[in-house]
């Protein structure tokens, strides 16, 4: 079968003419803003020229040499070998000396010029000039070169310093016969903890974060998402004081079809949550910025917290420095945050920066924002994902 073009004023309402048309087991392949209205392409199966996702190839080196098992080995085998050089030059210089010595022997130098010429005494017999040899240069054994596996260079061009994947070099043990995108599945199985947020949670949801991180767009992913589970959705913005933030989510709301609501205290946002879940909705909640930077938005976002029951997820910008990150995932754990989202990942190829706080803080890896498309733009985190998402901008390198 075709695929269906349907256009309706609302994603709730696209999606009801979908199943209507092409059964609850038809597949939503697109959707576009036309502005004043949704167009979604539909099909009944599954979805066209959909392929699994391939691991990445294999990375191959010369001659077939084992991996090492500390990053940090190649840095003393240059020094070793800067060592040796020096050496064999201080030697080189000395016997060249011994050299000169045994010429003066048995006259005085004297000056010429510039120039410095030896003197023979008289009524002093001359003998043949000695011919000296050095003594032999002791060889200097070197270390060879040790070969870098193929996923440490992976790591480092997605922002991560050898520092910080020496956490991992233990795991560079199972060779050079696995990729490095199964190494790195490895590692993220073993290291770090996934579990997804479902689509229609019974409890509230505070996304929480700094300015800038994507907690707006990812509320409306995570809408889109429960709307097309079949649950109703509430958003709600507490985010009243920056300019443009309550439009911002009440747009996103009216394009969806969800309800929407701001509150401009914590009263006001308890009363609105309670009433959202008893009337079986997704509550989402999108809150105001918070930093360490400044403490008394902290204590505002604690406090929506604890009056409105919410589970705080943190909204984690894959963007930033990995030492920033890790600061600012200490900060929020003091939260009782126990789940994130990654987000902000369609915006950069160093996407392995959230590996160190999260390593660090032991936080749970929830969802991955991996398009800055609301609907099918936020996906269930797993370990083939991420490492799919991290290795992807080099696999062709």
């Amino acid at each position: 079968m075709e695929n269906v073009r349907i256009i309706a004023p609302n994603l709730q309402d696209a999606m009801a003419k979908v199943k209507a048309e092409l059964g609850e087991n038809a597949t939503i392949i697109s959707w576009n803003n036309l502005g004043d209205a949704i167009e979604v392409i539909a099909h009944a199966g599954k979805p066209q020229n959909q392929q699994p996702a391939q691991p990445l190839g294999e990375f191959q080196t010369k001659g077939g040499t084992a991996p090492r098992y500390d990053v940090f080995e190649h840095e003393e085998a240059l020094r070793q070998k800067e060592l040796a050089e020096r050496q064999r030059a201080l030697r080189a210089y000395g016997g060249k000396a011994t050299k000169e010595t045994k010429a003066d022997k048995g006259g005085v130098g004297v000056l010429v010029g510039a120039k410095s010429k030896t003197a023979k005494p008289q009524n002093v017999k001359t003998e043949p000039d000695e011919t000296v040899t050095p003594p032999p240069t002791e060889q200097v054994e070197e270390k060879k070169k040790p070969t870098l596996h193929p996923l440490v260079p992976l790591l480092v061009k997605a922002g991560l310093n050898l520092k910080e994947i020496k956490p991992f070099a233990t795991f560079l043990e199972y060779g050079l016969e696995s990729s490095p995108h199964e190494i790195l599945v490895k590692i993220l199985e073993e290291k770090y903890d996934f579990e997804p947020l479902e689509a229609a949670p019974d409890h509230a949801i505070a996304l929480i974060g700094p300015a800038g991180c994507g907690k707006t767009i990812t509320a409306a992913k995570l809408a889109a998402r429960a709307l097309s589970a079949g649950v109703e959705v509430l958003l709600i913005s507490t985010d009243t004081e920056r300019q443009g933030g309550v439009e911002q989510l009440k747009g996103f709301a009216k394009k969806l079809g969800a309800t929407f609501n701001f509150a401009d205290n914590v009263t006001e946002a308890a009363h609105l949550v309670r009433g959202g879940l008893d009337a079986g909705k997704v509550v989402i909640i999108d809150c105001a910025a918070a930093s360490h930077i400044e403490p008394a938005s902290l204590r505002v976002t604690e406090r929506i917290i604890e009056e409105t029951q919410a589970e705080p997820v943190l909204c984690l910008p894959c963007d930033m420095r990995s030492d920033d990150i890790e600061d600012m995932i200490g900060e929020y754990k003091s939260l009782d945050v126990l789940r994130i989202i990654l987000t902000r990942s369609d915006i950069t190829n160093r996407r392995a920066g959230p590996l160190v706080g999260l390593l660090s803080h032991g936080m749970k890896i929830s969802l991955i924002s991996a398009s800055p498309f609301i609907a099918g733009g936020i996906v269930m985190a797993s370990p083939q994902r991420l490492a799919n998402l991290i290795l992807e901008p080099f696999e062709n390198l």
